[in-house]
């Protein structure tokens, strides 16, 4: 760590002087300050090496891969445990049992203000369930369209997001090239299997084509994976963080994500993987080439196959204004009961409430389609003061340049409710650990202009 702080000093130094020689001699400094840090991650106290310690390391790596490989694998009704589900407690244990959950210090009250807005979902679900309870049964509050289960699901990511930050103390950034290239692999298995089912084996449909979902039960849940998934890619490849194999090809991991978005006829995830396209293309010429040559390839081969024809029949079917196409996503429900706004009205048992999003094939109200829009109804004002806490943080510590990788989710989020997806959480914490580990080690000002340039 002496040895990081002595280069940081160096570098500070020589670009305080002015000179010419700084403006040649800041790259090599950044270059070397960059490949002194990854030979402190290894050197810390705390990466002190223990009996068995491979072992413990290989499971965890093996756990936590398992998790982002089964994540797309949905096999029982949405919002029940799947099996990936099953490997974050056992890797949570395992990290508790070998080493204790040492989290990084620097990420610390962004972990902390993540637990109070799960412990704030908690509570209002909690008082809810006991305000319906001499109204409805327990099994209705207790199901998966109860007030209670949503509980379960945001416990469950700040489980994901502890762990994430316990294996990042203990691998540093070695266990983010791990999950980019896990879960980009899990989204180049799915556009092959996509790219088998419509060549080869023939789908029954045109519906079932161009409506993908995969192992996911709904299209939206894949496109979400995949924006989510994108957005960690975007943000690894600006900061210098992805494998030199994935480096080497990185323009040809885009596809993956632009395939499935489109094959799932997501408008919100068509809009979010076109700003994660500008985001990785963002000041590189020869990105900018290859990204423009790819997109005329895409856009010729969805001219001439059925999917123009069903996205624009889907465009028709929601030929309406903004204020209609909000209500029939549950917007209304904000406007209607505007009592809620304060405290929430909590989620689940959605007939309490006048809307519009109603499924007619179901016969019952929907749930919000919105990820703001959740926040705000159903946690009110202080919940939404709760969500953007940890991302006003990063924004203190790295600049607002450093909220830029949540744009594309924000954007799907604004059509559907994202919260749940556990990719997002991941994102949050992969941020937040390499801006709030810079920013602290004072390269303050490389993590403001990363979006600008590749020096870190």
């Amino acid at each position: 760590m002496r040895e990081l702080i002595a280069a940081l000093n160096q570098a500070q130094e020589v670009l305080r002087a002015g000179t010419s020689a700084s403006i040649v001699s800041h790259r090599a400094i950044t270059m070397y300050t960059h490949q002194v840090m990854q030979r402190t991650e290894i050197t810390r106290g705390r990466h002190a090496p223990r009996p068995g310690d491979k072992v413990a390391r290989g499971v965890a790596l093996t756990l936590w891969g398992c998790h982002l490989l089964l994540a797309p694998f949905y096999f029982w009704d949405s919002g029940l445990p799947q099996p990936a589900d099953i490997a974050i407690p056992l890797l949570f244990g395992v990290l508790i049992a070998y080493r204790g959950l040492k989290l990084p210090v620097h990420v610390r009250p962004v972990l902390w203000s993540i637990s109070v807005f799960a412990l704030w979902i908690c509570l209002v679900n909690l008082v809810w369930t006991f305000l319906l309870a001499p109204s409805s049964s327990l099994s209705l509050l207790a199901g998966p369209d109860g007030t209670l289960w949503p509980c379960a699901y945001y416990l469950f990511n700040l489980m994901v997001c502890l762990t994430f930050g316990s294996l990042y103390d203990w691998f540093g950034t070695r266990i983010i090239k791990w999950t980019i290239v896990v879960a980009m692999l899990g989204l180049c298995s799915g556009s092959v299997r996509t790219l088998y089912m419509s060549v080869f084996a023939g789908f029954a449909t045109i519906e079932e084509s161009t409506r993908l979902s995969l192992s996911y039960n709904n299209p939206n849940q894949l496109a979400a994976a995949a924006v989510t998934v994108g957005s960690i890619f975007a943000f690894c490849l600006r900061w210098n963080l992805l494998p030199a194999f994935v480096r080497r090809f990185e323009t040809l991991w885009l596809l993956p994500i632009l395939h499935l978005t489109i094959m799932t006829l997501s408008l919100a995830g068509i809009c979010a993987s076109g700003v994660i396209v500008v985001l990785c293309s963002a000041r590189r010429w020869q990105t900018i080439l290859v990204g423009l040559a790819l997109a005329g390839g895409v856009a010729f081969a969805f001219v001439n196959s059925d999917l123009a024809s069903d996205l624009s029949m889907r465009l028709r079917r929601r030929d309406r204004g903004l204020v209609e196409e909000a209500s029939f996503r549950g917007y209304d429900r904000i406007w209607n009961h505007p009592e809620y706004l304060c405290f929430g009205a909590g989620e689940g048992v959605t007939d309490r409430f006048q809307t519009r999003a109603v499924s007619v094939t179901k016969n019952k109200t929907l749930e919000l389609h919105s990820s703001l829009g959740t926040v705000i109804f159903c946690y009110g004002v202080v919940g939404l003061y709760l969500f953007l806490r940890p991302l006003g943080a990063i924004a203190r510590r790295g600049g607002f340049s450093a909220l830029v990788w949540f744009v594309p989710p924000a954007l799907f989020g604004l059509a559907h409710n994202g919260l749940r997806q556990t990719e997002f959480w991941i994102l949050l914490m992969i941020v937040a650990c390499v801006v709030f580990e810079r920013a602290t080690a004072g390269d303050r000002r490389l993590c403001e202009g990363e979006f600008h340039g590749r020096e870190c």
